[in-house]
């Protein structure tokens, strides 16, 4: 054998699927006209291809007459170099011992065959590269996708037996524990409630206009991830990592976020930091503050980061600042943008939130001015593709300083489930601290802050806890 072509194996492939045409159903998901590299073993291979896409049956006779047919022969000619058709098919069949070993045989073609694909793309990739002229940014890419696409030709097998898919099931619902909460927790215990915690595999869309906090709310989501140990991934196209670090250092100090990103520090605000960081310090976060990215950088910074560090939750913020493998219109733009980040959540099997922007029909609209599907800057894809939707909606920044019941609307933050492939829609009541770029479940404000004054005050909202504006402007600690 050498390392790029094994016509012996080709044709003891060949004869074992002449001998016994079930053969094929065990290696179809492999089987190709590309393993074989002489003319006549690629011409075999062809025919029984041929005749399995028609239901034909496949044997000597019936591969023979095809053969005839394509080659335009008018009786049992010679096929090649003085060998006639019939003789040559038998040839194959006589090669044969058994039939139960052609997985390992057609395995080994399979090899083979990507090693030449290998070669192949190597010698051309160094071609270019030795002509120094393409951007290099643009060549490692081409590779990569290349690769893929290489690898990704082979036709997995994706059928599974009820009885697997059940049994899976069954040892899902077993793992979850008594709030339900099957995937990774959100951070908000009525949004736990309301999905489940984020699921592998989907593809999960907070949208928001500017200054709604839909940054913030995503930070939120990824500490929470972080801290019950969920290694996960942050893509900011839009901030530096220094300025999300400020965000994140923010909500667990309680140190007003315009202090720590250019106003003068105290001694206690610099004290406390020290004391509190450090859960910050250890969490599993990984940040890539690129600017530009596409989905092909995305898909292969994310698939290196789940073999190197074990990722299980990837956020991208924000989803119209990528730049997509299909130009044209920005419609299409966002519509392979959208099909690529879904595609890379089945093949990686994680969550992937990705942030985006609502058009400014939300602002020219009367009425509360809750945002509706149709409200996604280039939605159609988006709104198809995603798993769930999610708007972040603040009555209090629209000027409405009571709800329908009357009540305050200080400090709430709704998050509007809009879309739910696999659950309900609803609108989940949390609070929002603009000052520390942070948010909670409703009532616990006393818990993030300590303030022992605000827990003992009266609720006067049945589902909210009421906060001074004192405490909000505190700069000294209780």
């Amino acid at each position: 054998m050498n390392a790029l072509d094994d016509v012996e194996i080709e044709r003891v492939v060949l004869g074992q699927i002449l001998m016994d045409a079930m053969a094929l159903e065990g290696v179809l998901n492999l089987f190709s006209e590309q393993l074989f590299t002489s003319y006549k073993t690629t011409i075999v291979a062809r025919a029984i291809l041929a005749l399995n896409a028609n239901n034909e049956k496949i044997d000597l006779i019936t591969v023979g007459n095809w053969i005839k047919r394509e080659l335009h022969l008018e009786s049992d000619q010679y096929f090649e170099k003085g060998t006639l058709v019939s003789h040559y098919l038998m040839e194959l069949t006589m090669l044969v011992g058994t039939t139960t070993n052609i997985d390992t045989h057609v395995k080994i073609l399979y090899e083979k065959y990507l090693y030449r694909k290998l070669n192949e793309t190597g010698q051309k990739f160094s071609k270019l590269a030795e002509t120094g002229t393409e951007d290099i940014f643009d060549l490692i890419e081409a590779n990569r996708e290349a690769l893929d696409t290489m690898v990704g030709n082979i036709k997995q097998v994706t059928e599974t037996r009820m009885d697997n898919i059940v049994r899976q099931r069954v040892a899902n619902y077993e793992k979850r524990d008594n709030t339900g909460v099957s995937g990774v927790k959100t951070g908000l215990k009525d949004l736990d409630a309301a999905t489940g915690g984020w699921q592998n595999t989907d593809f999960i869309v907070l949208a928001g206009r500017p200054s709604m906090g839909k940054s913030a709310l995503a930070l939120h989501f990824l500490k929470s991830a972080a801290m019950n140990a969920t290694p996960t991934a942050l893509f900011s196209l839009e901030m530096s990592k220094e300025q999300l670090v400020d965000r994140l250092i923010a909500s667990e100090t309680e140190i007003p976020l315009d202090y720590l990103s250019h106003k003068k520090l105290s001694e206690w605000q610099l004290q406390t930091i020290t004391q509190k960081v450090g859960k910050v310090y250890d969490l599993p976060i990984y940040i890539d503050d690129t600017a530009g990215l596409t989905v092909g950088f995305l898909r292969a910074k994310v698939k290196r980061m789940v073999r190197k560090y074990g990722i299980k939750m990837v956020i991208i913020d924000y989803l119209q600042l990528m730049s997509g493998e299909q130009k044209g219109n920005r419609e299409q733009e966002i519509s392979s943008i959208s099909r690529g980040i879904k595609k890379l959540a089945k093949e990686c099997n994680i969550p992937i939130i990705a942030l985006a922007q609502l058009s400014r029909s939300v602002e020219t609209r009367g009425g509360d001015k809750k945002p509706m599907l149709s409200d996604l800057r280039e939605s159609g894809a988006i709104e198809n593709d995603a798993d769930l939707v999610m708007f972040v909606y603040r009555p209090e920044y629209y000027g409405f300083e009571q709800d329908a019941d009357g009540l305050s609307t200080k400090g709430l933050a709704q998050v509007i489930i809009a879309k739910h492939r696999n659950g309900s829609l609803d609108t989940i009541n949390a609070n929002f601290i603009g000052k520390y770029q942070t948010f909670c479940d409703l009532g616990s404000i006393a818990e993030l802050s300590g303030n022992k004054a605000v827990a003992n005050e009266t609720p006067t909202h049945n589902y909210r806890m009421p906060f001074s504006d004192s405490f909000l402007d505190e700069e000294e600690p209780f």
